[in-house]
């Protein structure tokens, strides 16, 4: 059985933002105490030792999981009522309550079909009663056929609802929640059996940690290769390919829609190499050349085969192009 009811749906999308996104400041505060408490050099002694290296080695990675995947659930959980109104419409629907509205359809449908069939043989038939039995069979398989194209909408969503949790992002995600067990396991070990100073883990007990720690700097950089690439947007410079190359990154991981002046920069930097690749790298010099040359320059270029193709180059269509590129 599927059902979605829209109102609940987005209610607990919203929770689970607000909810992730305060953890997440909560865990990165976390992570900064922690870091304090490394560095603290006047907190000495064995048990201080001990505390610190414990921090680093195995409470700072398990902290840093978790970062990522509340960070993660809060923006995919959202998307899917999002998913349920571009796939299926605005409407609650209960795949138990459709079948059996098809099912009583199905059953008025197959009577009044058997009371037109035997008045029709009728030599005396009410021509005026049979067009009406007939329009109201008509009515009635519309609407049978309207909630069985809603069954499949419901239906189809319901077997492609994890694709919000798909993706580059997810792939991650799985290991880091392998991961994040193991941590707790660790931590629930030594916790249980804490007699004034933390063991201390070394070798494949911390691959756990390692993994964690390799993933978490991916992630600083593409979040800080994001963060370049914006500024440089804001501030109206052109992009690079470094840069584009950022921004593919980024949508891969987080999936996230780009601001409008990305979106704006992006657009801009594939015209750009698409009149390149038509013209060459230097371009066509437009105060310098007439329109006739500028029009023979094409006509005598490999590329004005493919004119249609020119059609398609505008900025628009070029990123909608790429942003679906990540195969999301």
């Amino acid at each position: 059985m599927v059902k979605m009811v829209l109102g609940s749906s987005d209610a607990q999308g919203q929770t689970m933002s607000s909810v992730g996104k305060a953890r997440v400041t909560a865990y990165n505060s976390a992570v900064t105490a922690l870091s304090n408490f490394n560095g603290a050099g006047d907190l000495q002694g064995s048990a201080y030792d001990s505390g610190k290296q414990y921090g680093v080695s195995v409470i700072t990675p398990l902290i840093k999981g978790a970062i990522m995947y509340s960070e993660y659930l809060s923006e995919a959980v959202p998307k899917l009522p999002s998913k349920y109104r571009s796939e299926v419409g605005g409407e609650d629907l209960d795949s138990a309550v459709l079948e059996r509205e098809i099912q009583s359809l199905e059953s008025s449908i197959s009577s009044l079909r058997g009371t037109f069939r035997a008045m029709e043989s009728s030599d005396h038939a009410d021509k005026s009663l049979l067009q009406n039995i007939s329009s109201r069979m008509d009515s009635l398989t519309s609407q049978k056929n309207e909630k069985m194209d809603k069954l499949r909408k419901l239906n189809l969503f319901a077997g492609s609802s994890n694709e919000v949790f798909s993706g580059e992002g997810a792939k991650s995600m799985d290991t880091v929640v392998k991961n994040l067990a193991s941590g707790l396991n660790m931590i629930q070990g030594d916790f249980a059996s804490f007699g004034g100073t933390f063991p201390k883990h070394s070798g494949k007990t911390l691959n756990w940690a390692k993994s964690i720690e390799g993933e978490w700097d991916k992630k600083a950089k593409i979040d800080e290769d994001y963060q370049k690439v914006l500024e440089k947007a804001n501030q109206g410079k052109e992009l690079s390919d470094d840069d584009v190359k950022a921004l593919e990154a980024y949508k891969k991981r987080y999936g996230r829609e780009l601001p409008k002046v990305v979106e704006s920069a992006l657009e801009q930097y594939l015209f750009d190499k698409a009149i390149a690749e038509i013209f060459g790298d230097s371009g066509v010099e437009y105060n310098e050349t007439g329109l006739f040359d500028v029009l023979s320059a094409i006509s005598s270029n490999d590329w004005f085969k493919r004119v249609k193709q020119l059609t398609d180059l505008a900025p628009s269509k070029l990123t909608g192009a790429f942003l679906k590129s990540d195969g999301a």
